[in-house]
């Protein structure tokens, strides 16, 4: 699109005008619908003449200059009434000429004379220049808005990676982006172990709608980006034959013709960030959306690169129980809050009966399918604020609070009953395990959590020696 007339344009146009003793001179140029307009004109003010800004639908003598692009001078040996592209209808000239410029075309004529060659060149030659200019202003402008929009890019970077965790992170990542695309829905998805994604993030009210929903990405345009791990083409407009934006399970409503872009987050097929109704067009606008997303997907992957340390270093990884050393700083602070505040706290000591006989008889594998199990029962019979550990090989801890001795017993025997009960699959085998439970309840003379783990422990041993498959309750 042209930039509105320059003050230094008017001004060549009326120095070429009078310099050269010009009836008129005129510039046109194509507005933001592509028709050609009266942009500037320096001449004859009468009622006959078109007002700056109006369209123009006859060329007249110009109508060769705008189909072919090739400039055109044409004289007469005395005034005769021709149409001119600036008037409503024709005036009387001698000369005339028309030469094209980068997005229309300049006039001039003479009522007393023809135009000269000489003239009719140093026209060509300053509309060169003035063309010249044009681009010049318009590179700087470019230059601006890119400046504009690199700054723009850069403070969404800056937001992203001052993240202090995922959430937060994607968040900023769709406010950012609907900075720099002025778009008026963003939904950021993840990739699930499952190859479903769920949408976690987004701006706008169809966004906010679907917070928390998984679909299946394969039928759908983020499938297309995750496949690719290339942005979908931001010339795209939706069309009713596309059959989802997101997926089968999920979706976002577009209208036909409106603007969509699709962006992976990360390389490694992590995520996709979903963009509607927005000025995806704009010059460095896929740049700006592509290095925002490659540094929340940096940040992601540190993200889950700090968690799965802190769960490999608190956390077993067969059972999914705290570790040991976790378990025992767990169990120290709940005893000393509770010896603090005189609240009861209970110990269960758990150990798989026979579980060198299931190892022997069925493979480790069939052993580290009863050690989850177990612990899967375990953890279905915990309240919020209880916690267990996997103490050593088949061994387990339970620590309940705000429990008694008779209360832990009750605890201790669901858990026993219940592996009892079943039968675990294993491959075309069903296990039969059975647990021996010890159970212990923290005194005012224990001084620590090896003296309660020691009740808890000869207790157990006691269930142990007296049969298996049962719960013995401390002194």
């Amino acid at each position: 699109m042209p930039l509105p007339v320059e003050p230094t344009r008017r001004a060549m146009v009326h120095i070429l005008r009078h310099g050269f003793g010009l009836s008129a001179f005129a510039l046109f140029e194509e507005d933001r619908e592509h028709r050609l307009v009266l942009a500037v004109l320096d001449g004859p003010e009468d009622d006959g003449v078109m007002a700056e800004g109006e369209v123009i639908w006859d060329f007249g003598l110009a109508a060769s200059v705008v189909s072919s692009g090739r400039p055109v001078l044409a004289n007469y040996d005395t005034p005769r009434p021709a149409r001119v592209p600036y008037a409503r209808g024709p005036r009387l000239i001698v000369g005339g000429c028309a030469v094209p410029l980068a997005e229309g075309f300049a006039w001039a004529d003479r009522g007393d004379g023809p135009i000269l060659e000489r003239e009719f060149k140093a026209i060509g030659e300053a509309m060169g220049l003035l063309v010249m200019d044009r681009r010049r202003a318009e590179e700087a402008a470019e230059a601006r808005a890119n400046a504009r929009l690199l700054a723009a890019s850069l403070e969404g970077v800056r937001t992203v990676l001052e993240s202090r965790d995922e959430r937060l992170c994607l968040a900023a990542l769709c406010e950012a982006t609907a900075r720099e695309t002025q778009a008026s829905d963003v939904i950021a998805t993840l990739t699930q172990n499952s190859g479903e994604c769920i949408i976690v993030g987004g701006i706008g009210p169809s966004a906010q709608a679907l917070l928390g929903r998984t679909f299946d990405p394969s039928s759908g345009l983020v499938g297309l980006a995750l496949r690719s791990g290339a942005a979908v083409p931001t010339s795209l407009r939706w069309h009713p034959t596309m059959r989802f934006v997101l997926g089968h399970g999920a979706d976002i409503p577009v209208a036909p013709g409106e603007g969509v872009m699709v962006h992976p987050i990360g390389e490694e097929g992590l995520g996709a960030l979903v963009l509607v109704r927005g000025d995806f067009a704009r010059e460095g606008a896929l740049h700006a959306v592509r290095t925002t997303c490659e540094a929340a997907a940096l940040l992601v992957r540190q993200f889950r690169m700090r968690e799965a340390a802190i769960r490999n270093a608190m956390y077993d990884g067969l059972t999914g129980l705290y570790n040991r050393t976790a378990f025992m700083q767990h169990l120290s602070q709940a005893i000393a809050l509770c010896n603090r505040h005189r609240i009861n706290l209970s110990l269960l000591m758990l150990d798989a009966d026979h579980f060198k006989r299931v190892n022997d008889e069925y493979g480790h594998q069939a052993g580290d399918v009863a050690l989850r199990f177990i612990a899967d029962t375990v953890r279905r019979a915990l309240r919020e604020y209880d916690f267990a550990g996997r103490y050593g090989g088949e061994e387990m801890a339970v620590a309940l609070p705000h429990t008694d001795a008779r209360g832990a017993a009750a605890v201790a025997e669901r858990i026993r009953g219940l592996v009892a009960a079943a039968a675990v699959p294993f491959g075309s085998l069903r296990l039969s395990l059975t647990v021996s439970i010890g159970v212990a309840t923290l005194t005012s003379t224990m001084r620590g959590p090896e003296d309660l783990i020691a009740v808890a422990d000869a207790a157990l041993y006691a269930a142990k020696g007296s049969g298996r498959n049962r719960v013995v309750v401390g002194p």
